[in-house]
């Protein structure tokens, strides 16, 4: 996984647990599927191609990707299968999509989702943009996941039979354990790789304070979720440098090579419970993690230290930081009147946004929530700033798109709509805007005029100036001339592992290379004397370079750490000699003001190569089939993807029985199917759930016989239900709107035992109902946010009953803010109520109901729903109204940071908290004057992560009900909950 966790396939897991003790089954009705992760059309046309040992799918205009990704999934099996020491049963299944600017990918065996690919190049500044080829260390990066999860033998091998492809052990191991193989082996069979660019040493040298003990879960502090990647990777790289060629450890393998040795690691462990690590590699090398962990800190802090005395030992930069705590800082531009320093930038604290600083002042604004993009430009009359942000364009497509901010108006407005346009720069006359245009996995260079209409701009017609070959990637290009004639940019040709400073001639067309010399030289930019200068690792360091034509470049900065993203003032009055760039300060990229060096040596500055495996380089290329593809069909992944047995049972009844669930390859079709046999009853309980994609509402079709309340041990309630659900949601880049209209037909039976037989008591008529909800959600939260810390969320429901030819109309509203108080803390006044046309005493769900704590240990308040509302301080305490009304605000506030974990035991703690509450509820009823329940309470939460991606939370809380009357009292209580799994 590159970037993001594999979410579905895992909450399966909990509806295919044995279940013992258990006299019924709650049921989930909402299914998983891949597209909730990658946002599928299933509108598209997909087509398929089949190899020896993949099944890929794709929309039918990635055609040429796919065929060559079925090629390069060929021979990641060719390289990765002998090292990992498995092959995968049954083919394995594979997307491609091209509907995100954000270039990721990822893979999980479980439930056989497969492996996932965003094809879209990544940007210069990705931690992934040191590459040769990247599809092909795409591919090898998730296929290396896919390999190590799907191990299964010993006891786990039934398992997969019994269960499905649900219980895979190597899933479930430590995060850096999985990502760290993965960077490996990007490493090991490409020429390039992470493992072997500037970036993970600069974070070396930056004296970063890392410990075993936080990779087990998540980091808000920089350099975030890479931290994963990048400690995973420097233990398994320091563990294959010190594996010895010979008997393992406990002498039942022979290792006959560092690769041998790490697959010896990952098929052993397909064998053992996945938690506890320290035995397996004991057992291989004869050394557990600590030791590869404290081995590696000495051999680094040797190389590192003489690294840092090379790079003192000529002038070092002066550095005057503008931000401080900044998580990432990207780009930045100085306005043509020098009053303006414009930089987009997040933070442990905030999401990312858009923020100007004045430069007489120093004082700075945030001015709008702002997603990537790195190019920053200015008009030139200083009026308005041109940028761009990576938002959602569809429910399907998350694209990036060009903007402009009015400093005069204080508003934005958009440029493009779907363009896939980026990085945007303004000649200094004002005319043109030069900007990268990303189309088919390629991403090329664009230009346009600038024009204006009355207060705001648009573009003019855009017109593609230089498309490189496909998968080629043009990065941060800048005007050279003032009137926009000339242009540079970097260029990553593909299968390169480097990238150039090219110039591009508007008049002739001419493209010539300014840099080509084997390094990584990227993000060009010009000064106001037209002196062109880049950042280069040419040394190992990311520094700054003037280009000189005809000469040797010109090293003119010396930081230990790294600079990126650097941009010089284009004002008359401005300091020629002072630039501006992100510089990496230890704790993150901060914004910073440095000046011109006079040329240094580079031969001097140039520090040893980061310590990474030799890469494995075919003697001969891989040569490419051209593979068929046929339109696409929901089998055979339509075939179950997990099943389980259940079994429950306590002294009068027990039930068995089973369950199985699936979906197909592109997710236009899901299904739950549900059986048991209750002995109490003699009776069959079934569940039947059925969900399509491919209309323009997602139609989920369900119906249900089940045994559902006991009413002591001798009666029981049988219910038959059939319903219709048409959904549809509505996605914006920071907000959500859901709707969902149902109409569903009830019924019930009511028996009593007898010895010999059941006797029918009552049977109700069906009950006819049509539910709408509509939900909104706009909510803000950061690393560090013990809940959401702005926006809101807003849900107003109606239910129509048709009992007995009397209809019943019932409604809910639920209205909730988050307030940012100070640091974290957070207000959250929240008003909720529902309402009945009439009381009904035959059908009671037809009344408004307010229900008091359960006093679980696993569910201490009822949840909000046109069933029910919530309330505290009244525990084990159910009102019936016509109308009821409930206030409420809550205080939370942090109390400690930990994000430690216990070495590499499977658990980390987070968070721990506070917060406060009062509270009041108003009910009306017919015939009744008006109560109120007042409440209060207070309470303490940590938030935990046990086996790595189940979030745990323990909460101690006191609530105190103020109407004695109506059964108020205190109470101390305990929760624990658990949330949704997270890979």
């Amino acid at each position: 996984m590159l970037k993001i966790p594999t979410t579905i396939g895992a909450a399966l897991i909990s509806s295919c647990l044995l279940l013992v003790g258990m006299p019924s089954f709650a049921v989930q009705a909402a299914l998983p599927g891949v597209s909730d992760a990658v946002d599928l059309d299933p509108s598209l046309k997909w087509r398929t191609i089949e190899t020896e040992h993949f099944r890929v799918t794709f929309p039918e205009e990635l055609e040429r990707t796919a065929n060559r990704a079925a090629n390069l999934f060929e021979e990641a099996h060719l390289l990765l299968s002998p090292r990992l020491l498995w092959s995968p049963l049954n083919r394995t299944q594979v997307l491609i999509v091209d509907n995100t600017d954000l270039a990721n990918g990822f893979a999980t065996p479980v439930a056989r989702i497969g492996v996932v690919l965003m094809v879209t190049p990544p940007e210069d500044w990705y931690s992934t943009s040191y590459y040769d080829d990247w599809l092909r260390l795409l591919v090898l990066h998730e296929y290396t996941h896919f390999l190590n999860m799907d191990i299964t033998r010993g006891i786990w091998t039934p398992l997969r039979y019994v269960f499905g492809d649900v219980f895979l052990p190597n899933s479930a191991l430590h995060p850096w354990l999985l990502e760290g193989l993965a960077v490996y082996m990007e490493t090991r069979l490409t020429r390039a790789g992470r493992g072997r660019s500037p970036y993970y040493d600069m974070l070396l040298r930056s004296s970063l304070d890392i410990h075993l003990d936080q990779l087990n879960g998540p980091n808000p502090y920089y350099p975030g979720g890479e931290i994963r990647y990048f400690s995973g990777y420097q233990l398994f790289n320091q563990l294959a440098s010190e594996v010895q060629v010979g008997p393992t450890a406990d002498a039942r393998d022979l290792i006959q090579s560092s690769d041998h040795a790490l697959g010896l690691l990952s098929y052993r462990s397909g064998l053992r419970f996945p938690f506890f690590i320290n035995g397996n590699l004991e057992n291989i090398t004869g050394k557990n993690w600590y030791q590869i962990w404290n081995s590696w800190q000495a051999a680094t802090q040797k190389r590192i230290t003489a690294d840092l005395e090379k790079l003192r030992s000529e002038p070092e930069s002066q550095i005057v930081q503008l931000t401080e705590n900044n998580f990432q800082t990207f780009g930045g531009a100085l306005s043509p009147d020098g009053k303006w320093l414009a930089y987009t930038a997040d933070s442990s604290d905030r999401r990312m946004g858009l923020f100007l600083r004045e430069q007489k002042t120093g004082i700075v604004r945030r001015l709008i929530d702002k997603f990537y993009g790195t190019g920053i430009s200015f008009s030139a009359d200083s009026s308005t700033l041109f940028f761009s942000a990576v938002g959602r364009t569809s429910n399907y497509t998350t694209f990036s798109d060009l903007h402009a901010y009015s400093l005069d108006e204080d508003t934005v407005y958009a440029l493009s709509s779907g363009l896939r346009a980026r990085d945007p720069s303004v000649s200094r006359d004002g005319q043109w805007v030069v900007f990268t245009l990303t189309q088919d996995a390629t991403t090329g260079l664009a230009i346009t005029p600038l024009l204006k209409k009355e207060d705001r701009f648009e573009l003019g017609p855009v017109e593609r100036v230089f498309m490189p070959a496909v998968y080629d990637r043009v990065s941060n290009p800048v005007f050279s001339k003032p009137d926009g004639s000339e242009i540079v940019f970097s260029l990553h040709t593909n299968g390169q592992a480097s990238q150039e400073i090219i110039h591009f001639d508007r008049k002739s067309g001419q493209i010539s290379a300014l840099v080509k010399n084997g390094k990584f030289n990227r993000q060009p930019a010009v000064s106001r004397a037209g002196e062109i200068y880049y950042i280069s690792d040419l040394t190992g360091v990311d520094n700054l370079y003037r280009y000189r034509q005809d000469r040797e470049p010109e090293l003119v900065s010396n930081v230990t750490t790294g600079l990126a993203f650097p941009f010089f003032s284009a004002a008359e009055s401005s300091d020629s000699s002072e630039f501006h760039a992100a510089y990496f300060s230890g704790n993150g990229w901060n914004l910073a003001r440095s000046r011109l060096l006079a040329p240094l040596p580079i031969n001097a500055l140039t520090i040893s190569e980061p310590p990474a495996p030799k890469a494995v380089v075919q003697e001969q290329p891989w040569s490419e089939v051209e593979y068929n593809s046929t339109e696409y069909s929901a089998t055979p992944s339509i075939w179950p993807r997990q099943w389980a047995p259940l079994l429950g049972f306590d002294v009068n009844r027990a039930i068995f029985g089973g369950q199985m669930l699936g979906f197909d390859a592109i997710d236009r079709h899901r299904y739950f199917l549900l059986f048991t046999y209750d002995t109490l009853t003699a009776k069959p309980d079934w569940l039947v759930t059925y969900t399509n994609r491919m209309f323009w509402p997602t139609v989920t079709l369900s119906a249900e016989n089940t045994t559902s309340a006991f009413s002591g041990l001798l009666n029981y309630t049988r219910r038959a239900r059939l319903e219709v659900e048409l959904s549809r949601a509505w996605l914006n880049t920071y907000s959500r709107f859901n709707t969902a209209l149902a109409f569903r037909a009830d019924r019930s039976f009511n028996y009593e035992r007898t010895d010999s037989s059941d006797r029918l008591i009552f049977a109700k008529k069906y009950v006819p109902s049509a539910d709408l909800a509509l939900e909104y959600s706009d909510t803000e939260t950061s690393r560090l946010a013990v809940v959401p810390e702005g926006g809101g969320r807003m849900t107003l429901a109606g239910r129509s009953y048709l009992d007995d030819g009397l209809a019943t109309w019932k409604a809910l509203y639920i209205a909730r803010q988050y307030l940012r108080i100070s640091d974290h803390s957070v207000a959250i006044p929240k008003l909720k109520g529902a309402w009945s046309s009439r009381t009904n005493f035959e059908y009671f769900p037809a009344n408004v109901t307010l229900e008091g704590n359960a006093s679980s240990l696993t569910s201490a308040h009822a949840s909000d729903s046109l069933d029910q509302l919530g309330i505290r301080g009244y525990p084990l305490t159910v009102f019936y109204a016509r109308n009821a009304n409930v206030f409420s605000l809550d205080y939370y506030f942090p109390l400690l940071r930990v994000f430690r974990g216990i070495g590499t035991a499977p658990v980390f703690f987070e968070n721990f908290y506070g917060f406060v509450f009062g509270e009041t509820s108003l009910l009306l009823s017919e015939g009744r004057p008006a109560r109120s329940l007042p409440s209060a309470g207070a309470g303490v939460k940590l938030s935990t992560r046990f086996f790595f991606e189940a979030p745990v939370e323990f909460t101690i809380e006191y609530d105190y009900g103020f109407r004695k009357q109506a059964r108020g009292r205190g109470e101390l209580f305990a929760v624990i909950s658990a949330g949704a799994l997270l890979f």
